[in-house]
Parts: structure tokens; sequence; C-alpha cells
């Protein structure tokens, strides 16, 4: 059996795979803001997966904070996992720089606390090392017994590439404090260059798992790096996890064109700031024309945010701390299916009350093609 759970609590996203009945991996995390929880592990547990033993891999995209909250939990839970992030994690600057905002106090519950956490777990456990990712890089390949047959099983990094890396290194590293000077908060935003995007393939069926991987101009870097890289050829996927919460921005007409087998079945989370949501409309209606199996987690129009004290709003600013208002709950999109014989037209799709098909989502608005 192949199960794939995304979820997408608005700000945040986390994806559960689990192939055959004892191996287990998780991509980024999210916290459900109502109960304070991590919904991968709630569904781990539910399952009565043994986390500790079950759970192998405890993949980090990226280090902004809404695809990385409550991934520490993970980690420690995960008690024979290896962790996976970009090499950044291991340049002993990014420690340096790490223990210094931690111990001002500037990283609060942000992306660098849970990487910082991490690194502590990892460092008094005597368990497997980190796997780094880089593009074209095979995380793991084993041949695992399912179903009563041997299959292969693949998890190959897309990205990010030597170029991505190093920017991404060099943009944390201009936050180093020098001697006297003031610790500024880090903030966690320009385009996601540096996000690991993966493929999962299990015999000839695949899973593309775009994470926030944007395009750039630059073609050694975002999308582009991947479709021209001529070090590993791409297979056909059958599933694809869409990139940057559906946006304009992720979305280069190749990926569909090279990289997906016709109407793949595609999942998308989205992301709420204030009165800012992607996916837009026109998001929406562009995969919706690429596809008729599109699904999202939740979608509600955005409202204002509450506005805060001008104090408190300071403060957390002063914290490194990010105040964001979410008026969507966390909503799930579970994809399963037998691997023998296994395609896309015998995927069972399950969805939590605040998903929606995209046709369907798009129909109801009045905005069906």
């Amino acid at each position: 059996m192949l199960r794939i759970k995304v979820f997408g609590p608005g700000v945040g996203e986390s994806i559960v795979v689990g192939v055959g009945d004892d191996f287990w991996f998780t991509v980024d995390s999210c916290i459900d803001s109502r109960t304070n929880t991590v919904p991968a592990l709630g569904f781990l547990e539910e399952l009565g997966v043994d986390i500790g033993k079950s759970l192998e891999y405890v993949i980090a995209t990226h280090w902004h904070d809404d695809h990385i909250r409550g991934i520490s939990q993970l980690v420690s839970r995960g008690t024979s996992a290896r962790f996976v992030s970009s090499t950044l994690l291991t340049d002993k600057s990014i420690e340096q720089l790490l223990a210094i905002y931690r111990t001002s106090g500037r990283i609060s519950r942000s992306g660098l606390f849970e990487l910082s956490s991490i690194l502590d777990t990892l460092r008094t456990r005597r368990g497997p090392r980190p796997v780094l990712a880089m593009q074209n890089k095979v995380l793991f390949s084993r041949m695992i017994e399912i179903e009563g047959r041997s299959c292969k099983v693949q998890l190959l990094a897309l990205s990010p590439s030597d170029k991505s890396i190093q920017r991404e290194v060099e943009n944390l590293l201009g936050h180093m404090p020098t001697p006297g000077s003031k610790v500024v908060p880090i903030a966690s935003r320009g385009k996601n260059l540096a996000s690991i995007g993966l493929v999962l393939s299990i015999d000839d069926f695949s899973v593309l798992l775009g994470a926030d991987l944007e395009n750039s101009a630059d073609p050694e870097e975002g999308w582009l790096s991947v479709l021209d890289s001529r070090d590993v050829s791409l297979p056909m996927s059958d599933i694809f996890k869409v990139s940057h919460h559906g946006s304009v921005t992720g979305h280069n007409s190749r990926i569909w064109s090279e990289a997906l087998k016709e109407g793949p079945l595609c999942v998308l989370t989205p992301f709420v700031r204030g009165r800012r949501m992607i996916p837009t409309k026109e998001d929406l209606l562009r995969i919706s024309s690429l596809t008729p199996h599109a699904y999202i987690t939740s979608y509600v129009a955005p409202k204002k945010a509450s506005r805060l004290n001008p104090s408190v709003a300071r403060t957390l600013k002063e914290m490194g701390a990010e105040f964001t208002v979410s008026q969507i709950r966390v909503g799930s999109v579970e994809v399963s299916g037998r691997i023998v014989g296994l395609d896309s037209n015998g995927l069972e799709v399950q969805l939590s009350p605040t998903a929606s098909k995209v046709s369907d989502l798009l129909e109801s608005n009045g905005d069906a093609s």
C-alpha cells in the first residue's frame, strides 16, 4: 500500500508518506494552531505506526517558518529516523549564527529555532547522521517487500543546485553580527530557490514533490536547473504535490510536459497572510486546465488580519516572530492505493471537510470553464 497525506492549514505544509507496512517518511511540518499539535505526528499515531522504529526519514525542504514549524518534534520522536536537509545545516558558520540568535532570544518559535533544536537533538543522539540533500542526489534506494513482491523504492533530490545552496548560505551569514553590533531578526523572504524538490519512485510509479521550489531566470537555479539537468533523467510522475502553493512563480509549463504524465493527480496547499492568499483564482483556473484531478487541502477567502497593539507588534518583530491570522482550518488530502499494478486510475482520494476538488471549487464559485 502507498499512502500519502498532505496537510495544509493556511500557513504551513506537511506531507506524510508510507510505503508498505513499515516504511514512513515526512516532508516538512506544520502546526495546528487550534490544538498546538503536529498533524503529521497525530496521523502516524492514529494509524498505530511505531514512530521510533518505522519513521525512517524526516525531511526539511527549506528553513522558511511555514514549512518547518514542529519539525523538531518529529526528529525527537523519530529516534531511528535520519534527518534530511540541505548542506547549509552542516556549515559551522551557520551553527555559530544559530547559537548567537538562540542566546539573544531573537529566534523565538521560528524556523531557526526549529533547526537549532534539531541540532541539539542530533548532538545528543547516537543515531544515524543527517543526510545532506543537493541536486541529483539519491537520498535513499532500497528493495522493500510489498504485497508479496520486492519493489525498488528510491527518493531523489532534484534541488537545490550548488549555486542556490551557496546563495542561501551567503544570505544567512549576511546576518552574522559583528562585535558590538545589534542582533536583528532574520527575515525568511525571497524566492524559494534552495527548496528541496523530490521524486519518489516505486518501480515504475513516481511521485513529484515540488516543495516550494520556484522559477528563476538563472538556468543554474530553481526549476530551470532541474529541467535542464543532464545528469538525471526525470521520470514521468503520476502524482504531483504542486510547488509553492500553486502560485505562478512556482509554475513552469515544462514540468507538465517533461516531468508529469497526462492528467496527473495533483495536490496543493494554500498560503494565507492577511488579505493575500495563494493560490489565486487565476492559479486554480490554470491548474484545472492542466488536469481534471487537482485537489486543495483548504480554500477560504482570506479575511483582514486582526490588528495587534502597536507595542505588542513591535516586540514580536524585534523577537523575529511573525503574527499571522489564518481563517483556514487544517485540511488534508490523502491519496492511497495498492502498489501492485499501481497507476493513477487505481488511486483513492480522501478529503477532509475543508478540502476540495479544484474543479468543484471553481464550479461552486461560478468560475468553471
